[in-house]
């Protein structure tokens, strides 16, 4: 039998004569000589089939689980007005015919009419304004693929006055070397256009230094960000750059030099493990950089810190520490053989934590750099010991114990458990054991010229100790702070770059007191960004000769009158100083002083009816979105008194330390400002002292609650761009004219179209 055989047919490849190429700043883009032809698309033969299903039919942005938004077809529309859509690889969901799709455990607004960019999706940009389109599901998208690549930094806008900064919680060595460094010290003018210069926190630094001395014009950097965010990293490379770069005169006692060591310093005594971050800075500060006239290198520093969180002394949750010097101090055994001190887990300020030295701090190590740095700052030897005393006395203090004492006539009084802690503690901060002991169980009660003294409960004078510990940590933390700038005071005045380095918006499932403070800091930070950003960008087009349209940005000062104004009505933080300057002032006379004043405003809600807990409950509508804080022990934390006989008591100190911490104030504690009226005070001074300045700003963002290396949680960093106000920016800056690239820039970018020419 013959057999036929069929000839074979041989698949020929499809042929194109697409090229990918680059430009000269890296930006890929597609060219066909035979053409020819020019695009940033790529070119259906070159596409895969992924890629092919992915660009055919509509696509919008759907709502995800945990990536907040992705790309999903549109399938079919229902008769009802729904529409069903597939994500790639995904399940199929229905969005309503309003847009309102509810599922995740949230709402979200879906835009049925945006289509998905494909292109611009494949294009990631180190700018977000740069991104086409510029809305919420693109930024996202752009930070994450960004972020899988270890591209923690994007600017927001092509001024580069807007830095975001992702935590990537690992060390990413090539991110902070030297040669990154001395790349971002070079002067972008000097550098070849190809050279495009990467978002950094070096070129917020050098940027801000170059504006100084071209124009002689002071300079601020503000950071903020959540706990966890990065911030304490952020301030610390600015500091590491500044003096490593620019240096100062050997002459100027090696301030530069001093400044990097003041990071691990501040650190130990203000910074703690929370449930968030291991290392969480509970203060904010501004660092002023002083520089010389003559040769433009660092003469001189300053701090300013403020909002200690001094509570933390005494009481912290169970997954959480008190402050680093406390467990450092412990660990040393030198040290604490001197001063006679336990193990950690002995003493009731540090063992209300289930973990004493977690794997993640190396206490030991980080104390030795402390003890280096006290050294740096030139700060003597029995200053330092003073330090280590005070600490010491504070522990021992947590350790008092109280019973009640009838002292006759229904008078109760108190007596201490064990003296040995009082003694021990009482010979730390230099007073006498005797004066001690009836300072802490009395209160001196004064009429006139008469003063009379009135036995404490054991209740209240183990408030009263509590008090005492409180207060002297926060004016040893001052003091410290003040000793530290005397060793880096500049000789003369010049020009300064300053630093803010401030927490962020905060949301707990309790918000007392310091969340109310601290949100009002933010609100006074958006307002503030908003303005500098709508007037900079105002003025940059009038210099330009450029006619602009701009958008109306969200003005919040509706919400800080609330807080602060002084007229028609007093601010609500007004009213609470004024309601302990009150005998009888209390957390509910307050709120219900606040409620008549501001019954009706749209910014704050006390409608009992609703979902509250207490009668002391009330929610503010933030710019960042609504708060619900309980007003228990408002009065008492922002008075922060102490009773007039443990302030004579510590004044009267044979250590010189103690006594210059708590200098004579009287016999009344009603010169010492409130909480909340000092911190206004020093948040509007410092921002009136920004307004002259060219300002920066570095938001750092917590890419996910774990603290897991290069992972990307969407909604959580949705919610901290919301809440930092980038959005807000975003709007700003696309209401003008968003691009903007000089001459030289713009050629090298596009001179691909000019192929053949």
């Amino acid at each position: 039998m013959a057999f036929k055989y069929k000839k074979k047919t041989m698949i020929e490849p499809v042929k194109t004569t697409w090229v990918e190429s680059t430009t000269y700043e890296g930006k890929k883009y597609f060219f066909n000589p035979s053409g020819p032809a020019i695009q940033w698309a790529k070119p259906e033969e070159l596409k895969t089939k992924e890629e092919k299903e992915k660009s055919s039919g509509k696509w919008i942005w759907a709502p995800h689980k945990t990536d907040y938004w992705v790309p999903a077809k549109v399938v079919s529309e229902k008769s009802d007005g729904s529409t069903v859509v597939q994500p790639f690889g995904g399940t199929a969901m229905t969005i309503p015919k309003d847009g309102m799709f509810e599922g995740f455990g949230r709402k979200q607004k879906v835009d049925l009419s945006v289509e998905v960019n494909h292109i611009g999706l494949d294009y990631l940009e180190d700018d977000v304004i740069a991104l086409e389109p510029v809305d919420e599901q693109t930024i996202l998208h752009n930070l994450n693929e960004r972020y899988k690549r270890k591209q923690i930094y994007t600017w927001v806008g092509a001024g580069r006055s807007i830095l975001l900064s992702l935590n990537p919680y690992e060390v990413i060595p090539e991110l902070y070397d030297d040669a990154t460094m001395q790349f971002h010290k070079s002067s972008e003018d000097a550098l070849k256009p190809d050279k495009w210069v990467p978002p950094h926190v070096f070129a917020i630094a050098n940027q801000a230094y170059d504006a100084m001395i071209a124009r002689s014009k002071d300079q601020s950097i503000l950071v903020n960000g959540e706990s966890g965010s990065g911030k304490t990293e952020a301030t610390k490379q600015l500091l590491e750059f500044l003096a490593k770069q620019v240096g100062s005169d050997a002459e100027e006692h090696h301030v530069a030099e001093k400044l990097v060591v003041s990071n691990p310093l501040l650190e130990a005594f203000g910074n703690a493990k929370t449930i968030r971050n291991h290392n969480s800075s509970r203060f904010g500060k501004w660092i002023k950089v002083t520089f010389s006239r003559v040769s433009n290198k660092i003469s001189g520093a300053k701090f300013v810190n403020f909002m200690l969180e001094k509570t933390r002394v005494i009481h912290h949750q169970e997954h959480e520490r008190n402050y680093h010097i406390f467990y450092q101090l412990c660990l040393d055994e030198e040290l604490s053989a001197s001063l006679g001190l336990e193990p950690a887990k002995k003493y009731r300020y540090l063992n209300q934590c289930k973990e004493l030295y977690p794997k993640s701090i190396d206490d030991r190590e980080e104390f030795a750099v402390v003890r280096k740095a006290l050294n740096e700052m030139e700060i003597s030897a029995d200053f330092q010991m003073s330090i280590f005393k005070i600490v010491a006395g504070i522990l021992n203090m947590g350790q008092l114990r109280f019973k009640d004492e009838d002292k006759g006539g229904n008078v109760i009084g108190s007596k201490v458990v064990d003296d040995s802690w009082l003694k021990v503690a009482a010979d730390f901060f230099g007073v006498g054991d005797d004066d001690f002991k009836t300072a802490i169980t009395h209160r001196i009660i004064q009429a006139g010229k008469e003063k009379t003294q009135k036995p404490l409960t054991a209740e209240q004078a183990q408030d009263a100790a509590d008090s005492l510990a409180k207060s002297v940590y926060g004016k040893l933390f001052d003091y410290l702070v003040k000793e530290m700038n005397e060793s880096m005071a500049p000789p003369e005045e010049g020009n300064f770059i300053g630093i803010l380095d401030i927490f962020g918006f905060e949301v707990l499932e309790n918000n007392s007191f310091e969340q109310l403070c601290i949100n009002f800091c933010n609100e006074k930070l958006q307002n503030y960004l908003n303005r500098h950003v709508f007037t900079s960008e105002e003025e940059f087009y009038k210099n330009e000769g450029v006619e602009f349209h701009f958008l109306e940005f969200k003005d919040n000062q509706d919400t800080l009158d609330l807080f602060e104004a002084t007229k028609p009505a007093l601010g609500m933080l007004r009213m609470l100083d004024d309601e302990g300057k009150v005998g009888k002032g209390s957390d509910t006379n307050w709120l219900s002083k606040v409620e008549k004043q501001f019954a009706g405003h749209p910014k704050i809600e006390f409608d009992k009816r609703r979902k509250f807990q207490s009668d002391l409950s009330f929610e503010i509508n933030h710019y960042a979105g609504q708060v619900k804080y309980d007003a228990a022990g408002f009065v008492v934390k922002n008075k922060d008194t102490l009773w007039v006989s443990l302030l004579e008591l510590m004044s009267g100190s044979q250590d010189p330390v103690v006594k210059a911490m708590f200098p004579s104030v009287g016999t009344t504690s009603s010169k010492i400002k409130p909480v909340a009226g000092q911190f206004r005070e020093n948040l509007n001074d410092l921002l009136r002292l920004c307004d002259s300045t060219e300002a920066r700003f570095i938001r750092c963002i917590k890419a996910n609650q774990k603290a897991a290396p290069l992972l990307f949680d969407a909604i959580p960093v949705n919610e901290q761009l919301t809440f930092s106000g980038v959005y807000e920016s975003v709007d700003i800056r696309k209401g003008g004219y968003p691009f903007r690239l000089r001459h030289k820039q713009f050629a090298y970018r596009f001179m691909c179209i000019n192929q053949g020419e």
